[in-house]
């Protein structure tokens, strides 16, 4: 996962933290100084990720030729332009969810937040796919 940056703010005692994971990631510290937050915030937005059938948006003119036609080109190169936003908007969605994951009163995270973001230069588009 490398360019992948986790971002975590006012979650349990961390006020900032911030780590990009890889194939094996090892968060090392004192006791209470938040690693289980970290992780269990990493794991709940993965999980909501998945089960939350977060789907990247393909504009609705884009699914109208697709539907019509049975083919479809779309301009990946400014569709990646918009991952680090559609990010954003994922990790906001979440962070109001973070009570969920941690099984808490809302009250207990007002202004916890999560942040996922990919350097632009990770992504690179495929010359060919067919589906």
């Amino acid at each position: 996962m490398n360019g992948v940056k986790i971002t975590l703010s006012n979650l349990g005692p961390l006020r900032y933290a911030e780590f990009e994971p890889g194939p094996f990631t090892i968060i090392c510290g004192e006791n209470n100084t938040g690693k289980t937050y970290a992780t269990y915030a990493l794991f709940g937005f993965l999980n909501f990720w998945h089960e939350g059938g977060v789907a990247f948006p393909v504009p609705d003119q884009e699914v109208d030729t697709l539907l019509k036609q049975g083919t479809l080109k779309l301009p990946i190169a400014s569709l990646l332009k918009q991952v680090n936003p559609f990010l954003e908007d994922i990790s906001d969605q979440f962070s109001k969810k973070l009570r969920v994951v941690f099984a808490a009163d809302a009250s207990f995270f007002p202004l916890a937040k999560i942040r996922v973001t990919i350097e632009k230069d990770v992504l690179k588009p495929l010359t060919y796919f067919e589906q």
